[in-house]
């Protein structure tokens, strides 16, 4: 068996074409534009695993994570600041809650040790008379606002999610016909816009710089939480093409 066909393959996350050959063994695809891991379409792959969390859905990808498997209403982007760069998690709605709740109680003692620290102060500088206690009331006042800011960011972490156990049933292909239809009609003009867009950059840059350039602008719109299709419609709408 050869390469299986690309042309209809899109990322489910930011619906960006997967351009290259896909090997007949590969189940799983990483998009090159948002960097989201997903699951080769139903209709060309084979033994496509069901959404952890929705029994009756296609799962569209995989949370980085625990590593299982989710359907795109459970995924979410989750932005991480490493050493070095940026990058974009996609995370189930448990492992998010992990990560932010994480975050939030971090935040919560690091403040608290501040808030200690600035009491610690304020009472020395008191007792001896020292002018630092205006020091230790400013660090108290803005350690205690800290305290109160980051548990009202945990109080607004959304609950565990617990995963749906429902009967076993088929997938219809023709479910949602006309969000099928919508997809395909942004799918149609983003392929329309991107061919303008490349004979517009090719001609001024040549085809090795053209496709760079192009490729590159529409990577970072995704990677900042943009479909490929709104992409594709604001570099257009920069470069003075047509959108409809």
């Amino acid at each position: 068996m050869g390469e299986k066909e690309t042309k209809d393959i899109r990322c489910p996350f930011c619906g960006a074409p997967f351009k290259r050959l896909v090997p007949p063994s590969a189940l799983q695809l990483k998009c090159d534009y948002c960097g989201a891991t997903f699951h080769i379409p139903p209709k060309l792959g084979s033994d496509i695993p069901r959404c952890y969390n929705h029994s009756t859905r296609f799962a569209t990808g995989i949370c980085n994570d625990c590593g299982q498997n989710f359907c795109s209403d459970c995924l979410t982007a989750f932005p991480l600041a490493t050493q070095n760069d940026r990058v974009i998690l996609y995370l189930c709605p448990n492992c998010s809650r992990k990560r932010n709740l994480d975050k939030a109680n971090a935040n919560i003692a690091v403040a608290s040790l501040l808030l200690a620290f600035g009491v610690s102060i304020l009472l020395f500088s008191l007792a001896a008379g020292s002018p630092f206690w205006l020091f230790g009331s400013f660090l108290t006042f803005v350690s205690a606002a800290g305290i109160l800011y980051a548990a009202g960011k945990r109080s607004e972490i959304q609950p565990e999610v617990t995963p749906e156990v429902t009967p076993e049933t088929s997938i219809s292909e023709e479910q949602d016909e006309t969000g099928a239809r919508s997809e395909e009609e942004e799918a149609e003009e983003a392929g329309r816009l991107y061919n303008q867009l490349f004979t517009k950059y090719v001609e001024h840059w040549g085809i090795q710089t053209g496709t760079q350039l192009l490729d590159s602008e529409i990577r970072a719109y995704t990677i900042h939480g943009d479909s490929y299709a709104q992409a594709m419609r604001k570099i257009a709408e920069r470069n003075e093409v047509k959108t409809r």
